[in-house]
């Protein structure tokens, strides 16, 4: 909510109405790891949290869920601020990302048995950075909805590559 009230523009970071729901949240926080601490089968075991590759794979995990999840969102209300895209053009927009996805990631699960998790993980990773810089840039060709389009399904290269690696590394950290 605080994050949501910044993006509004109109409130800043010392403003109540971003300071309140953040500082709420890092007090819940606390009183859930203070109970997880002393639960006998907690959802989250906060012990795991202290194994440095646990944490590291799951803090990555969750920075690259949060980008491919919310680039599903994003994509089409830049569109439509933008380049003043139709309802119907934005809402086909995320149709090359789940292609990109669709495409790799059986094949992804299947090259992971001899390369492990992390080249692919990197790969989708780099896949996925380079789609998100092609929406940073004006439209050199294809027009504003060929160019969307072209991000989207490098970003859903990217997520395809990526998203069993990172899976699997999760689990392969899981102790």
């Amino acid at each position: 909510l605080g994050i949501t009230e910044l993006g509004v523009g109109k409130t800043s970071f010392g403003s109540p109405r971003f300071l309140l729901p953040v500082l709420t949240s890092f007090v819940f926080i606390a009183i859930y790891v203070r109970h997880a601490g002393r639960a006998p089968v907690p959802i989250i075991n906060i012990k795991l949290l202290r194994t440095r590759s646990y944490f590291v794979v799951n803090l990555v995990a969750g920075i690259y869920g949060g980008c491919a999840l919310g680039i599903g969102t994003l994509v089409p209300l830049y569109g439509e601020d933008r380049y003043k895209l139709s309802p119907v053009q934005v809402g086909t927009l995320l149709t090359a990302r789940g292609g990109g996805v669709i495409l790799l990631a059986g094949a992804t699960a299947f090259t992971m048995r001899r390369v492990g998790y992390r080249a692919p993980m990197i790969v989708g990773f780099l896949f996925a950075a380079f789609g998100m810089y092609l929406l940073t840039i004006a439209p050199p060709f294809l027009g504003p909805y060929g160019w969307l389009a072209l991000a989207s399904l490098v970003m859903g290269i990217g997520i395809g590559v990526s998203a069993p690696a990172t899976n699997n590394a999760a689990l392969a950290h899981n102790p």
